[in-house]
């Protein structure tokens, strides 16, 4: 079993935080480790307990869903193959996910400092409802929600319209995904498994 040098620290780190615990008395004892690499220790103390990293499970299938890159807005829906619509790198951008549940259709775009933000929430708006009057789930995520001028447009715009959209949420996270069949929402999932 191979181990990071980052899971070698983490283990030298507990066991440093253990040892500063024992009292004053035995400091002044002769130290036993003195010239031994506990780094070295360690990793055959974790070799040998066979502790594993913990496996990530992702949380919806690739195949069925529908990444959207920068610059593009998608829309999915619950009878396709392609059911879970999202993104992956809001970073310094919002990205943004429209629900419809009595339709089982979802809308999602990223938007920037240069969107027109009231333009791309009407495009994801009537391509969530297809002109009908139903009420929109609305999620957003970022990684920069401190003075991000988008986020804060997109906020006004929304709520302005409360019998158009419901903001269920705004989340702290690069990506965000949903799934039309459930209405689960995903964030914090692992780079890469949105099938663009």
């Amino acid at each position: 079993m191979n181990l990071s040098k980052t899971t070698v620290q983490v283990f030298f780190g507990i066991f440093a935080a253990l040892a500063s615990l024992v009292g004053s008395e035995s400091r002044a004892q002769p130290d036993p480790f003195r010239g031994v690499d506990l780094t070295e220790v360690l990793a055959e103390i974790i070799r040998r307990s066979q502790v594993k990293s913990p496996q990530v499970v992702p949380p919806f299938p690739r195949k069925n869903s529908r990444g959207v890159s920068r610059g593009e807005a998608g829309r999915v829906d619950s009878a396709s193959e392609r059911f879970i619509i999202g993104g992956e790198d809001a970073v310094f951008c919002v990205f943004i996910v429209m629900f419809n549940p009595r339709k089982g259709v979802a809308t999602a775009a990223y938007m920037d400092s240069i969107s027109d933000v009231s333009k791309v929430i009407d495009l994801l708006s009537s391509q969530a409802t297809a002109l009908e009057t139903n009420r929109l789930k609305v999620y957003l995520a970022t990684s920069m929600p401190e003075k991000n001028e988008t986020l804060q447009e997109a906020l006004k715009i929304l709520k302005r319209n409360p019998e158009r959209f419901s903001v269920k949420g705004v989340y702290l996270s690069r990506s965000l995904a949903v799934n039309t069949r459930t209405g689960e929402i995903y964030s914090r999932f692992p780079d890469g498994l949105l099938k663009l």
